[in-house]
């Protein structure tokens, strides 16, 4: 039974909120919380969650957290973030505030301190008693090694080269990525339990594929194909988007791909993916309460050619965190309390710690306040269905 006294209509009645006398009823919009894409994971080839792992690289000590939310998708950051052409930052709306925020450096410091303190790749389950052949040792091939140790499948890696690494180790110079750097991720990578054949050749498919539980073939970024003994279960698409799609980032997600459908065949029946949300535009952002802040970027050394990015000096601990609290968090809720603090009828209430609201529709007259003092487009107005 409700607690609140009675009140008296009329010239005596208290100066309260609504909160004295219903007026939900009043309401023909009501805000709803929404999560939202961001536009700089939409646009990375890799798929990494980008908003998510810079949200844990805000927090104080909040590092390895952050480096094992960007290794769920990505084994090879400290590569990644020397290498990458950076999409993510040509689709960063802080860009159009005053710049991008570095992801690429953000990445790249924290893939360096995870070499540097001897940071493992999360275990893997138990074995499935599955056991799965890439061939190529490139991006696409670690990547897809990576994406079956995570489902617990036993792998071997063939390799036609001498050492491992493919177009990171022979088509990209040692300036820009010093080779301390790739070998130490490729060797914790296959710390996780990769059986590795060096100078194997697999001339014809159909000579092994009847030998394992399913092959992914990952020699050259054209060419990545996931085969069972019924026939090819995913091919890589043909490069209609032209050199764009020939980078390492993209050969990275192609090789996940092709894993990712062998895990679901081998899983025995495909896992329900939600339809992706909408991706979040600069104009449902309200800019102006995120204060002023130029990039944080230590100095840069010139490529060898204009067209490649630079190669950007790893932030210290105190400049990544800077860094990564400039992310705007477009289209998710960082628990900012504004939509708490604003509503006129104290409708919004707090259930936890954190970005924790709900919306008390008793109360709520749908007055959209909240949805537009909301900094990251967390909070949308909707038709109200009676």
């Amino acid at each position: 039974m409700s607690t609140r006294r009675p009140v008296r209509l009329g010239l005596v009645s208290p100066p309260a909120s609504s909160l004295a006398h219903r007026t939900g009823d009043w309401r023909t919009e009501r805000p709803v919380f929404v999560e939202l894409s961001a536009p700089c994971a939409r646009d990375c080839p890799a798929g990494e969650d980008v908003r998510g792992w810079l949200t844990r690289a805000q927090e104080d000590g909040g590092a390895r957290a952050a480096w094992e939310r960007l290794t769920a998708r990505n084994p090879l950051p400290a590569t990644m973030g020397r290498v990458c052409y950076r999409p993510c930052e040509a689709a960063c709306l802080r860009g159009r505030l005053d710049e991008a925020v570095g992801i690429c450096a953000v990445e790249q410091a924290l893939g360096e301190q995870a070499l540097a303190q001897g940071w493992p790749l999360a275990a893997p389950p138990a074995p499935t008693g599955r056991s799965v052949l890439v061939v190529g040792a490139g991006p696409a091939g670690l990547a897809a090694v990576h994406r079956l140790r995570q489902a617990g499948h036993a792998v071997h890696l063939h390799e036609s080269a001498s050492v491992l690494g493919g177009m990171l180790r022979y088509g990209i110079s040692a300036q820009r990525l010093p080779r301390a750097v790739l070998d130490g991720e490729v060797d914790r990578l296959l710390a996780t339990g990769v059986e590795v054949r060096l100078r194997t050749t697999v001339r014809r498919l159909a000579d092994v594929v009847q030998q394992y539980d399913a092959v992914v073939h990952c020699t050259g970024v054209a060419n990545a194909i996931a085969l069972v003994h019924q026939g090819v279960l995913w091919r890589q698409p043909a490069h209609a988007g032209g050199p764009a799609q020939r980078t390492v980032t993209y050969a990275l997600g192609q090789g996940r791909a092709a894993a990712d459908a062998v895990c679901e065949h081998l899983a025995g029946s495909p896992s329900p993916v939600p339809p992706p949300a909408p991706v979040v535009a600069y104009e449902q952002l309200t800019t102006w309460y995120y204060a002023d802040a130029p990039r944080a970027l230590g100095p840069a050394l010139a490529g060898a050619r204009a067209s490649r990015p630079l190669q950007v000096v790893p932030l210290g601990a105190d400049l990544v965190t800077f860094e990564a609290r400039r992310c705007l968090s477009c289209g998710s809720c960082f628990g900012c309390d504004n939509c708490y603090g604003m509503c006129p009828d104290d409708a919004v209430g707090k259930t936890g710690p954190g970005a924790v609201y709900e919306i008390d529709l008793d109360y709520c007259k749908g007055c959209g306040i909240c949805a537009a003092e909301c900094p990251c487009g967390a909070i949308a107005m909707v038709l109200e269905h009676r």
